[in-house]
């Protein structure tokens, strides 16, 4: 893949790929230099940080046989987080996520209706709609969200509610995340916010809330029984 035309700055791709993957070059071309590395059979970009890792994935809308639209998510991982959920609950099946975002659709196509092909030229306007309206979101995340106190900050500033960055779909975990923060980083919170999650969990009306509720009664045993310990400090340097 030639990186840049001379003529009008069109990062070039090789027209046997799929057109995913030459979408993906794409944007890798750029994505590389901030130390993103390229999971192609997820359709992800990853970024170590100090605390875990960053993550863009995509998922390519097909209509009629042709894939036009994108869809963005990003997830952060914290590590020490992770771990420490899946000590209190080891059977739990779902996500290490610690943070979800759905940033939506593009509105540019990566199908060129014009040509009737996919091209380099509608390849390259995706892109550029990319690092243009998504990009300066998926920064915006992470620069908010870098640390455990900033976490900690937005998981439990107001546990009353829900997060945007986690599916509301999975109380229980929303619920013990923001326990197992709350002890690490500010112990002496600890029974008021365990009563103030359970104020929320009073609230919840879904048909599955005694399961949920016997899966937050699980992770509060461990927490009661364990210590918990949560490296907020690293002496590793990852690129930004």
């Amino acid at each position: 893949m030639r990186l840049f035309g001379k003529k009008k700055n069109i990062v070039q791709t090789d027209k046997n790929l799929k057109p995913s993957e030459r979408f993906e070059k794409v944007l890798l071309s750029r994505l590389e230099k901030e130390g993103y590395k390229h999971l192609k059979s997820k359709h992800e970009f990853v970024q170590d940080f100090e605390h875990g890792k960053r993550v863009i994935n995509l998922s390519y809308n097909n209509t009629f046989g042709y894939i036009s639209t994108v869809q963005y998510f990003i997830k952060i991982v914290f590590r020490d987080l992770e771990k420490s959920f899946k000590k209190a609950h080891p059977n739990y099946g779902w996500t290490n996520w610690t943070i979800h975002e759905n940033l939506h659709w593009t509105e540019s196509t990566l199908y060129d209706d014009k040509a009737d092909d996919y091209t380099d030229r509608s390849i390259n306007n995706l892109a550029d709609e990319f690092f243009r309206e998504i990009k300066p979101r998926i920064d915006s995340t992470f620069s908010k969200i870098g640390n455990y106190s900033q976490l900690n900050e937005i998981y439990n500033t107001n546990p009353s509610e829900f997060i945007d960055y986690l599916p509301p779909s999975r109380p229980e975990k929303r619920i013990i995340n923001g326990l197992i923060l709350t002890k690490a980083l500010e112990p002496e919170k600890f029974e008021i916010r365990k009563n103030q999650y359970f104020l929320l969990l009073n609230k919840y009306k879904e048909n599955d809330f005694d399961e949920i509720r016997k899966e937050v009664e699980l992770g509060l045993t461990f927490l009661n029984e364990n210590e918990i310990k949560i490296n907020t400090t690293t002496n590793k340097t990852y690129k930004q």
